[in-house]
């Protein structure tokens, strides 16, 4: 649906801003002329969707705008008008009331509004909305202007979905907790961003406590007037701060709204205050290294959430924390230990026998490493040169279940190694070493190419195969510029790239970069012993990537030693991008002559 949202000037959306703040502002309607008998309290954002998402299956509703007002004269009768002209006065024509009227008694009045004003629907245009109050003395007006409604394509509506309401006030006075809290739910056709949550002060005639809740995806059973289906929307759920309600009051009514551009609300005549009544532990485990997680969850005498309880270890009254919405608060308990937690009931912390509520002892055992996964383990990285190859380097790690390594021999694993793009060969059967891995023959004399790496996940109840790909085959150093020249004494700056094939050679993840002193110094020591041997001169930031050479590998047992193998014989070849011939394989310190580079690695 199409319509200008600017025209309805900058209120909401400063409204909105402040509100995504947590700060608590006041929203009466801009548009609206309060009355003596009564006033408008929705579509104060000007905007009313006709759309109804439900999460549940309560039957088919029709298509309706949520029209809701205060009673201010306890005797008025209140009846909803609808005009099609946005911007009618109260005495222009086009006024057609929309339902009964509301007789006292009662704060506030709602109706279910199906769009229509006589037999035209108000769908993709703007209306002018108004509460009439009628009493002995005559009829007043509330009126809220230039509302757009929202047709069934629309992407703003909202509702509660909150049965009941209720409210906890806190008693922790020494913890500066000592908020009125209640739990509202609902959904949105949104399936991100947050719904506005508030509650309206009758007193001060404006919303307050106002909170940004969280929408996550949710499937939605969606009405179209016709039928029913299922859509994706979104829920949301929160813990709404009522702290100067008055359930003690004359009228202790409340009403909490939504807004999603356009809103919903919620009422109760007199919400009921929560008690904590019981506290339970529905989940512990699974064990892990850290600990055992312990959900707590707390209730009060009809078994619903409290949020804000307070929850502390009866061993040495140390706090856990607060219930959230849900009512729950998880601790990490050590394992080989036994604990029990209490929900405390006043503003006293320690535990108070026939006072505060505790729970049964929770044991957590302690944690047992189990096979449960594997990993790939590819010591040069995805992409390296074949020369660089060591037995070991390409093997399969064993992880427990919180995918640590897993140092226990014996599993048996199964694996194949084969070229991308071949016929998969049966799996080679093997059991792990000490350190939990696999070894995996690698020939690097083969072809040049990527290649599949499949191997079993032990721990699953269903057999499982996971699968690794690795490059492995000759590196080339393009040097850019391919050729230049420069006087006796001059320099020329190269940028040099190692690559296997089209893939750039990247920083082996088992070599660090060197730190600059030590970098320096490496040239210094370089510069000393091979005075006699310059070919050119150049300067460099950061290692070349022919620094690989120098890598320390690992020692058989574990300890580091400088590599040290017979290397192949120099192979000479045409540099693609029409460089000189070039010795493939260089000194380490005689390239960092050669080449300067302001990106090493890319």
């Amino acid at each position: 649906m199409q319509h200008d949202k600017l025209r309805r000037g900058l209120a909401a959306s400063a409204v909105g801003a402040l509100a995504v703040t947590g700060l608590t502002v006041a929203t009466s309607p801009a548009h609206a002329a309060e009355g003596d008998g009564a006033r408008m309290v929705s579509q104060s954002t000007g905007t009313a969707s006709l759309r109804v998402d439900i999460a549940w299956d309560i039957g088919e509703r029709p298509p309706t705008v949520e029209l809701v007002a205060e009673r201010l004269d306890a005797d008025a009768t209140l009846r909803f008008e609808v005009n099609a002209d946005p911007g009618a006065a109260d005495d222009s024509p086009g006024w057609t009331p929309v339902g009964d009227s509301f007789a006292p008694p009662g704060r506030f009045v709602r109706h279910e509004w199906d769009g229509l004003i006589g037999a035209q629907s108000a769908a993709g245009s703007s209306v002018a909305i108004r509460v009439a109050a009628t009493t002995g003395d005559g009829t007043t007006y509330s009126t809220v202007r230039d509302v757009a409604v929202e047709g069934l394509d629309g992407d703003h509506s909202v509702r509660f979905r909150t049965a009941e309401l209720s409210y906890f006030t806190q008693p922790y006075a020494d913890s500066s907790r000592t908020s009125t809290l209640a739990v509202v739910r609902g959904n949105t056709s949104a399936t991100d961003g947050a719904v506005q949550l508030s509650w309206w002060h009758s007193g001060a005639g404006e919303f307050r406590g106002t909170t940004a809740a969280a929408v996550s995806p949710a499937d939605l059973k969606y009405f179209d007037g016709t039928d029913s289906t299922t859509v994706p929307g979104g829920a949301f759920d929160a813990v709404l701060d009522i702290t100067g309600y008055d359930a003690a009051s004359p009228d202790g009514s409340l009403a909490i709204r939504a807004v999603r551009d356009s809103d919903g609300f919620l009422f109760a005549d007199v919400p009921e205050a929560q008690v904590i009544t019981s506290v339970s532990v529905p989940t512990a485990g699974p064990v892990g290294s850290k600990g055992m997680p312990v959900r707590i969850e707390v209730a009060d005498q009809d078994l619903r959430s409290i949020p804000g309880a307070e929850v502390r270890r009866t061993s040495d009254g140390s706090l856990v924390g607060y219930t959230d919405g849900r009512g729950a608060v998880v601790v990490l308990q050590p394992t080989e230990t036994t604990e029990s937690y209490y929900v405390n009931a006043t503003d006293v912390d320690a535990y108070e026998e026939g006072v505060d509520v505790v729970t049964a002892d929770i044991v957590a055992p302690a944690y047992q490493p189990i096979p449960s996964g594997t990993r790939a383990v590819l010591a040069d990285g995805d992409v390296f040169d074949d020369d660089e190859y060591r037995e070991g380097d390409v093997a399969i790690q064993l992880l427990d279940q919180e995918g640590t390594p897993l140092r226990q021999a014996g599993v048996e694993l199964g694996y194949a190694l084969h070229r991308a793009g071949t016929q998969q060969p049966e799996l080679t059967s093997a059991t792990t070493d000490a350190r939990g891995r696999v070894v995996v023959p690698f020939d690097p004399e083969g072809e040049d190419g990527r290649y599949r790496l499949v191997h079993t996940v032990p721990g699953a109840d269903v057999p499982t195969e996971a699968t690794a790909t690795f490059v492995a085959g000759d590196a080339r150093l393009r040097l850019t510029p391919a050729k230049g020249k420069t006087p006796s004494g001059g320099k020329i700056k190269y940028v040099g790239r190692l690559t296997i094939g089209k893939l750039p050679l990247p920083r082996p993840p088992h070599r660090p970069a060197l730190p600059a002193r030590h970098r320096d110094q490496a040239r210094s020591q370089g510069r000393r012993r091979h005075q006699g041997r310059r070919q050119a001169q150049a300067h460099r930031e950061g290692p070349h990537p022919q620094e690989r050479h120098l890598h320390r590998r690992r020692h058989r047992q574990g300890r580091t030693r400088p590599a040290r193998r017979e290397r192949p014989a120099p192979r000479h070849r045409q540099d693609r991008q029409g460089a000189a011939h070039r010795p493939r394989h260089l000194h380490p310190e005689t390239a960092q002559r050669l080449t300067r580079r302001t990106d090493p690695w890319g």
